[in-house]
């Protein structure tokens, strides 16, 4: 770790050259969404503020001069690639110095040099191991505190090319070996094509090497990227195809003492697309061998704060991937909602309405649930309950039951996982499903389309917001009028507050009791206790306003209407 004495005894200068190795590993980064929040704005008209960005010497940037307001954002962004070891990450820091500078004559005249508002840093290793955003503290020359920074970071390790051999391959088909030639090409790269010559007897003991490039981002993010093997007998018609997703075989693979990873595969050869049959042909099975496989990741979701500690409940993309050093244990690690569920998100879909059913003692084989839940509840979870009386009529979803305490309270059955929790899982959209995590006991919440969970409820969103995921699994909101997003969340606004965004991506908050706007959050500096009563109070409106809406009442949209009363603030010029 680099420390904040031995991050400031070397000033970035205006000018710097840059490393340029060509030993290492490579790595791919790219930044972006900078906005620095508390900055005392410049008294002087002709001022202006701007960014200097220096990564560990790898790569410097300077960002355009921002707008004249309290809070400036950026639209600042920039790609790179660079190569060095793991180990030397720990020694380098991305730092931010955030500036002012005088433009007028006198300024000009006198060569007066620009004044260091504050900066801000966190080594590379907690980079490219922890989160991909930041809000990091800027501290001014004094050692005072003079703001913060927000920014997104992400740094892929690239193993360019992914070096990938097959062996021990055998072909059975009908239950018998079955002569054929094999094609496996890869999802990341489709022109990148290995063919396995004809075998009569359906083996294959080694083959020539498939080369790409790749990250575990890539690789392991979803299960829809993978090997694609077809199967051709000897006129060249297919037979047959199936699918080797990266994430079965990393997750079920080990990586030996040399650096490479051994992943043993079986699959099931199914019918071709263009085929008239239905289910299984054959089995496939063998051997990967990736010689130089990519073997650091950033973890999905949480957020960078601070000294470089980690907020939030961010999750490995595989087990034993290393993590940053202020991680006092390593997290839990990221599940796909398949993976969560232990069964297919296609029999979800198909299995149509929900269940309504309450205070149940068993599931549909009739074993036991399980009692109340564990975990205490939550704030949020004592909202739904003190109007339980009012929910009452609403359905239950599909494999959840509602059931009642020996001291009358209310807490929810999942009899997939046949696990309990407090959390309430009605009122979620169509593309939401709600689960419990086997390890703690604690709801958390499946995307179906995108196939990435979270810990965040997406419910209680104001009007014409949306929370969402993204297909790696980040999270971040969507304002509809605009069609902009944003990864500040827009929800526990005091009464009367809400959120909107400009046409160009800007986040402001509207007062309905003043019919004013603002820039300025007015979360920024409250205690926490304020925070949890505001989002508690904006909650429970959120769900009485769904239970009227239920009942066919206009109450919800009349809500609607009053909070796109006002129009974004002017800039100041």
């Amino acid at each position: 770790q680099v420390s904040w004495q031995q991050a400031r005894l070397a000033p970035i200068p205006m000018a710097m050259p840059v490393e340029q190795s060509s030993a290492g590993e490579k790595w791919c980064v790219k930044l972006e969404n900078f906005a620095v929040q508390g900055v005392k704005e410049p008294e002087e008209p002709s001022a202006e503020v701007y960014l200097m960005l220096h990564f560990g010497g790898f790569k410097l940037f300077r960002t355009d001069a921002a707008d004249r307001e309290a809070d400036p954002t950026w639209q600042f962004k920039a790609g790179f690639q660079f190569k060095a070891e793991p180990a030397l990450l720990e020694q380098r820091c991305f730092k931010i110095r955030c500036f002012k500078r005088r433009t007028d004559n006198f300024a000009i005249a006198e060569g007066l040099q620009p004044e260091v508002l504050g900066e801000a840093f966190v080594d590379l290793w907690t980079v490219a191991v922890g989160p991909s955003t930041f809000r990091l503290s800027l501290v001014s020359e004094a050692g005072e505190l003079a703001g913060t920074v927000t920014f997104a970071c992400m740094m892929r390790q690239v193993a360019d090319p992914l070096t990938t051999r097959f062996g021990d391959v055998r072909l059975t088909m009908m239950g018998s070996p079955a002569p054929a030639w094999l094609q496996i090409s890869t999802t990341l790269q489709p022109d990148a094509i290995l063919e396995l010559p004809h075998s009569q007897s359906g083996e294959w003991q080694s083959t020539e090497a498939l080369d790409f490039p790749a990250s575990l981002e890539a690789m392991l993010t979803s299960r829809n990227e993978g090997f694609r093997v077809k199967v051709f007998d000897a006129a060249g018609s297919v037979q047959g195809e199936c699918a080797l997703p990266f994430r079965d075989l990393v997750l079920a693979g080990e990586v030996s003492s040399n650096g490479t990873m051994d992943l043993p595969f079986k699959c099931n050869i199914l019918w071709p697309e263009n085929g008239q049959g239905k289910g299984k042909l054959g089995e496939l099975s063998g051997l990967i061998k990736y010689e130089n496989p990519p073997l650091h990741a950033q973890m999905i979701g949480g957020r960078t704060v601070g000294d470089g500690t980690i907020e939030g409940e961010p999750r490995l993309l595989a087990p034993g991937l290393p993590y940053p050093s202020t991680m006092l244990r390593a997290p839990q690690v990221h599940l796909t909602a398949k993976e969560a569920a232990g069964c297919t998100l296609a029999s979800d879909a198909a299995a149509g309405e929900g269940y309504d059913s309450e205070n149940v003692a068993a599931d549909a084989n009739g074993g036991d649930i399980g009692t109340t839940p564990v975990p205490l509840r939550s704030a949020l979870d004592k909202v739904w309950a003190d109007l339980s009386d009012r929910t009452r009529h609403l359905k239950m979803p599909q494999h959840w039951s509602r059931r009642v305490g020996p001291e009358g309270q209310q807490y929810f059955a999942d009899r997939r996982s046949r696990l309990t929790t407090w959390t309430d899982p009605r009122l979620l959209g169509k593309l939401w499903d709600q689960r419990v995590d086997r390890s703690t006991g604690r709801a958390y919440f499946a995307h179906l389309k995108q196939e990435q969970t979270t810990s965040t409820d997406p419910r209680g969103c104001p009007p014409n917001w949306e929370m969402k995921l993204s297909s790696s699994g980040e999270l971040y909101y969507a304002f509809h009028p605009t069609r902009t997003t944003t990864y500040v969340d827009p929800r526990g606004l005091p009464e009367g507050v809400s959120a909107a965004m400009t046409a160009e991506g800007r986040l402001y908050f509207r007062d309905r009791s003043t019919r004013s706007t603002s820039w300025e959050d007015p979360r920024e500096g409250q205690p926490e206790d304020t925070l949890q009563k505001w989002r508690c109070d904006e909650l429970r409106n959120w769900l009485e306003d769904q239970v009227v809406y239920a009942q066919g009442t206009d109450r919800g949209a009349k809500r609607q209407q009053e909070d796109g009363a006002t129009t974004a603030p002017q800039r100041r010029r």
